[in-house]
């Protein structure tokens, strides 16, 4: 679960910056970028799902019971489900992780997406949300049941993945209002553009002067 978590982060965070390159500095440099938006584009949610699962399944890779098990396979049902219906429902990427694709004036549509699906798509991805948010209650629930047939060792254990779940609980909690107070698209900025946004200087056409600069600045941030 830990890779998975990981890989995640690692594909949600780095594809952006390729459709950005394929995109506004370099057009037609990479292959796909539109393709490769639309696959990275549901590795936030995975991720979450990971962390879920981590909650369910710490630290002997098992749920707490049988009847648990439940629980699992509806987790991995409404992630297969949302991720489904992410891709086909027709719709415009403009972020994934966070707003750098906003930022570089960069945004396409999901070339996966079918119209004809539309509709069952959206039904879709609202019962995956809901299951979702079920299942992460009684992950949170499972953890409670498994302390009490816990050994010393797995109390400690739990313990240590409580103080984890806690300090990450905190950080969202303080930065996300901290984000939409002050963020790029706060709304204490206003509309008029007193404060301008500030878009990268790496992702400006302009900035890099030749192609041979860009290839090297490129390879020097992968």
């Amino acid at each position: 679960m830990f890779f998975l978590i990981a890989g995640a982060l690692a594909v949600g965070t780095v594809m952006p910056e390729y459709g950005i390159y394929a995109l506004r500095v370099s057009p037609g440099a990479l292959p796909a970028p539109d393709l490769v938006l639309a696959l990275a584009q549901p590795t936030p949610m995975i991720a979450i799902v990971g962390i879920v699962l981590v909650l369910q399944l710490f630290p002997d890779g098992r749920p707490v019971s049988p009847r648990w098990k439940v629980v699992l396979w509806a987790t991995v049902v409404a992630v297969a489900l949302g991720t489904i219906a992410r891709f086909v429902v027709p719709h415009r990427i403009v972020d994934i992780w966070s707003d750098d694709l906003d930022h570089a004036h960069v945004s396409v549509l999901d070339p996966i997406g079918v119209p004809a699906l539309r509709t069952v798509g959206h039904l879709v991805l609202v019962v995956a949300a809901y299951l979702l948010i079920a299942t992460t209650v009684l992950s949170v629930v499972s953890l409670f049941v498994r302390r009490k047939k816990a050994d010393p060792l797995q109390h400690t254990q739990l313990r240590w993945l409580a103080y984890v779940v806690g300090v990450a609980a905190m950080w969202i909690v303080v930065m996300f209002p901290l984000a939409l107070s002050f963020g790029d698209n706060s709304p204490s900025r206003g509309s008029s553009g007193s404060w301008p946004r500030p878009s990268p200087r790496w992702a400006s056409p302009s900035r890099w002067g030749s192609p041979s600069c860009a290839t090297v600045c490129w390879t020097s941030m992968s």
